[in-house]
C-alpha cells in the first residue's frame, strides 16, 4: 500500500465507524489482526474478537464520530490524532481525542490497530 491507499482507508475506516456497522468494521481487519482499543485495554485478535468488542461498543454508543486533526503516513503505518464525538444510546455526547496507531498487510488489510485514549481528565 502507498500513502494515498492508506489516507483512502483511512478515510473508509471512519465511515465503517461511523456507520455503527460491525461487519463493515471488521471487514477493514485482517484475520489475524490484533485490536488494543484502548493501550492497555484486552488485545482482540482474530475477527472473533474483533466482531465481539465492536459489537460491544454499539450496546453503549449509537454514533462514533470520528475527526482526524493530522495523520502521519509512513507505509505500512500511519498514526492519526483524531476527536471523536460518541452519542450514547441515551442521547449523551462524550467528546474525547486520541491517537491511532495502524500498521497494514500490503492486500490494504489491518494488521494491528491501537487507539491511545483515556476519559479521565
Amino acid at each position: 500500500m502507498d500513502k494515498k491507499d492508506i489516507e483512502k482507508w483511512l478515510e473508509e475506516y471512519r465511515d465503517a465507524i461511523r456507520s455503527m456497522n460491525t461487519e463493515t468494521w471488521v471487514g477493514k481487519f485482517a484475520e489475524d489482526a490484533t485490536a488494543e482499543d484502548p493501550v492497555g485495554g484486552p488485545v482482540h485478535k482474530g475477527h472473533e474478537r474483533l466482531r465481539a468488542f465492536f459489537d460491544g461498543v454499539r450496546k453503549y454508543s449509537k454514533l462514533l464520530d470520528m475527526q482526524p486533526e493530522f495523520t502521519v503516513v509512513a507505509p505500512p503505518e500511519a498514526v492519526v490524532k483524531w476527536t471523536v464525538t460518541n452519542t450514547t444510546v441515551k442521547d449523551a455526547k462524550i467528546k474525547f481525542g486520541g491517537i491511532g496507531y495502524y500498521k497494514f498487510r500490503e492486500d490494504g488489510k489491518l494488521l494491528q490497530m491501537r487507539a491511545f485514549w483515556d476519559l479521565k481528565p
